[in-house]
């Protein structure tokens, strides 16, 4: 996440201002559930691989972690995941736009909109300290 700190500093003043989706409680919980982690045999679950990512995350994690995909087998996967893991919408979002952000300079559409409304948000308070001064 080395480029949020190339971010301009208002834009992420204006991001660090925003509310953390309620994290709590934590959950042990194993932090990478992709396609190739998951082991299924007739039907019916038979283990999961790849433990090194697991330790105690917010509550919304795996969930927003399904929208990271690294192949269109692993996508379809994490769509089903998310119908299972549903109710954390909101974790999911900070995390895409976290994840949107960290790409600076190189935004795309999400990040970019999110810059621009971060700067109108800085650009309107600005506006109404100069109209009460």
């Amino acid at each position: 996440m080395q480029a949020l700190k190339e971010l301009p500093s208002s834009v992420l003043t204006r991001f660090k201002d925003r509310p953390l989706p309620i994290c709590t409680p934590y959950t042990f919980t194993h932090g990478d559930l992709n396609c190739q982690n998951v082991l299924v045999k007739d039907s019916e679950l038979v283990g999961i691989l790849d433990w090194e990512s697991a330790g105690y995350f917010s509550v919304w994690w795996e969930y927003a972690a399904t929208s990271i995909g690294f192949t269109a087998e692993d996508a379809e996967w994490k769509a089903l995941l998310r119908v299972r893991l549903s109710g954390y919408e909101e974790g999911r979002e900070f995390w895409r736009d976290i994840y949107a952000l960290s790409r600076y300079p190189n935004l795309d559409e999400r990040g970019q909109a999110l810059v621009d409304s971060l700067l109108c948000v800085k650009q309107a308070a600005d506006g109404e300290l100069a109209s009460t001064g």
